[in-house]
C-alpha cells in the first residue's frame, strides 16, 4: 500500500502545480531511493509519500523552515501585527472554501512596513484540525531562528504558512 499526499499552493495554475509535483517526486526519488516514507516540497507545492495511511493524520512533521536573513525592523512591532494578520488569515483558510483552505492577505504595522501573508492546509483536514494545525505551526515560530526576520516560511505535511515584506502570491 502507498499512501500520498500532493498540495499545490492556492494561487499556483494547474500547469505549474504539475510541474512542481514532477519535480519533487523525481527529487525524492533520487535523493530518499528505497524509502518507504519522505516529504518533500518547493515554494509551489509539497508531497508526502508513505507505506502507510497518512490521509485523514494530523501531525505536520516533518518541518521544513526557510527564512530571510534579514531582520525587520522593530522586529517586537512587525511580530505583533503578523500576528494579527496570521490570527485573521488561520480563520479564513480553516473555516472558508472547504477544498481550497488557503488564505493570503497583507497589513502594514506602525513603522509603515508591509507585511505579505499566506496560510494553508490540506483539504482533508477538518475545519478544526486546519485551524489548530497553523495555530500549531505558528505557535513553533516562537523558538525558530527565524523569529523577528522579515520574511520565513515553514512547509508542513499537512499545513504551511509564509510571510515576507514583498508581495510573493498572485
Amino acid at each position: 500500500m502507498v499512501s500520498a499526499i500532493v498540495l499545490c499552493r492556492g494561487d499556483v495554475n494547474i500547469r505549474q502545480c504539475r510541474a512542481c509535483v514532477n519535480n519533487v517526486a523525481q527529487k525524492l526519488v533520487h535523493s530518499c531511493p528505497n524509502k518507504k516514507e519522505a516529504f518533500g516540497g518547493y515554494d509551489e507545492c509539497m508531497l508526502q509519500y508513505s507505506g502507510r495511511s497518512i490521509l485523514g493524520t494530523t501531525s505536520n512533521l516533518p518541518l521544513l523552515y526557510m527564512w530571510d536573513d534579514a531582520f525587520a525592523s522593530k522586529p517586537e512591532e512587525f511580530n505583533q501585527e503578523l500576528k494579527k494578520l496570521m490570527d485573521v488569515l488561520r480563520g479564513v483558510a480553516a473555516y472558508g472554501d472547504p477544498l481550497r483552505k488557503y488564505a493570503t492577505g497583507r497589513a502594514i504595522d506602525r513603522n509603515y512596513q508591509t507585511i505579505y501573508a499566506l496560510v494553508q492546509c490540506t483539504p482533508d483536514l477538518s475545519p478544526q484540525d486546519c485551524y489548530d494545525c497553523l495555530t500549531n505551526a505558528y505557535g513553533a515560530m516562537a523558538t525558530c531562528p527565524c523569529n523577528g526576520n522579515r520574511g520565513s516560511r515553514q512547509i508542513g505535511s499537512r499545513c504551511n504558512f509564509r510571510y515576507e515584506r514583498a508581495c510573493f502570491f498572485n
